[in-house]
């Protein structure tokens, strides 16, 4: 645009100076309108020899600038494409391993119940002995006995808590509460059921027989099913709503000596990681399903690992680098706050270091105040294992995406 501009322009100066020159030579100014003619046809020489080229190659310059420019555009979002398919193919794997584990938890589970059913002796089925064959529509089939909430698999483990097991004997009156299989409706008035209570080491409520239990054997099932956790988050467990990666570093927090394990929560809605606005720490518009993110982790991790392996939750916070200046979040005025302190290697201290801010939030602050909005609603959504403040970072770049909130899961297996 600026060559053709430019050339406009001289052709231009080029029909003036020649109309110019003839009209001086018609009106007999002969040497003057020479002069005129020979300034033209010396602009259209120059224009032709010197300036053409130059506007020429400078446009040239700013075509291939210009080319240059898009080009990179281009390899930029190519290389954005080949991350998301790489974290795609790594996603879909990890969803396949935990997809595969949660199989072999409900495998396991029903393959205890039938063992558990095959170890029961003496069961007399039909009238008289409390358990016979359905006939109304209404009445529970065992697929939903065994399977549904608070089924046989409940039922075991709370039998596992009595130390006996004494028949009731002929004629014998026991509160109904007690009963565990009573008489069906017009079977005999004296019929015999189990009933389940401590064992009574004194003997003075023993009657009839008692049916001895052996002592409790260990929980291979739930030993099964800790170490099917164990494998399936060191090899970067994932579902639709969070991910775990393992952190190959025994050290990453002194004086810890296990696992740890980095958690990536997802919105259920976009499948994206939680992030924070520019300058916000809160989550005031996505707590719901924060919550419903972390339930889901919690279910399936945490609740796995309760009363069977030592574990511990740490926050960590982090901002990119646009700079910001202004005031706290209302009702989330921390002014205070105690948190791991990084070591600047990637690590952390054992002990806690508490910290005092300003009246004012920098971007220095918003990863640990990030960190302490999440610690402290963790603790209302999770109160059995209080999370601890890890000391944030602020990265390099000026990246939306690093506004946000990482759990750290540690487990000393």
């Amino acid at each position: 645009m600026a060559m053709i501009a430019t050339l406009s322009f001289l052709a231009g100066l080029f029909v003036v100076l020649l109309l110019g020159g003839a009209s001086y030579i018609s009106r007999g100014a002969v040497k003057r309108g020479v002069a005129i003619l020979a300034l033209a046809i010396g602009l259209a020489g120059t224009t032709a020899v010197e300036i053409y080229p130059a506007l020429k190659l400078t446009d040239s310059m700013a075509d291939n600038l210009y080319r240059t420019s898009e080009l990179e555009k281009l390899k930029v979002e190519r290389d954005q494409l080949v991350a998301d398919l790489n974290q795609k193919a790594r996603d879909n794997e990890a969803l396949t391993k935990t997809s595969a584990f949660f199989s072999k938890l409900h495998k396991e589970r029903m393959t205890r119940i039938a063992e558990e059913i095959r170890n029961v002796k003496d069961i007399v089925l039909g009238p008289g002995s409390g358990i016979v064959a359905g006939t109304l529509p209404t009445e529970v089939t065992l697929t939903t006995f065994v399977e549904g909430p608070g089924g046989f698999e409940s039922i075991v483990n709370d039998l596992r808590s009595f130390k006996s097991l004494r028949v009731r004997g002929i004629g014998e009156t026991v509160p109904p509460t007690l009963a565990m299989l009573g008489p069906q409706h017009g079977s005999e008035a004296g019929t015999s059921g189990v009933i389940v209570e401590p064992i009574d080491t004194k003997g003075t409520r023993t009657v009839g027989a008692t049916l001895a239990t052996p002592p409790p054997a260990p929980m291979t099932g739930e030993g099964e099913t800790i170490a099917a956790l164990h494998r399936a988050l060191d090899s970067k467990m994932a579902t639709g709503t969070y991910r775990a990666e393992p952190i190959n570093d025994p050290e990453f927090i002194a004086g810890r000596t296990g696992h740890f394990y980095l958690i990536e929560l997802k919105s259920p809605k976009t499948g994206a990681n939680f992030t924070f606005d520019s300058g916000k720490y809160t989550l005031q518009n996505n707590r719901s399903e924060y919550k419903a993110t972390f339930d889901s982790f919690a279910g399936e991790v945490l609740k796995q690992l309760e009363g069977h392996a030592k574990f511990d939750l740490f926050v960590r916070g982090s901002a990119d680098a646009q700079a910001y200046s202004g005031p706290y979040e209302p009702g989330y005025e921390f002014r205070r706050l105690s948190y791991l302190p990084s070591t600047g290697r990637g690590k952390y201290l054992a002990n806690l270091a508490t910290v005092a801010l300003g009246t004012t939030v920098r971007n220095a602050d918003l990863p640990n105040l990030r960190g302490e909005y999440l610690r402290g609603y963790l603790a209302q959504i999770y109160p059995q294992k209080p999370a601890i403040l890890l000391e944030g970072q602020v990265t390099k770049k000026d990246n939306p995406a690093a506004r946000n909130t990482e759990l750290i899961l540690y487990v000393a297996w």
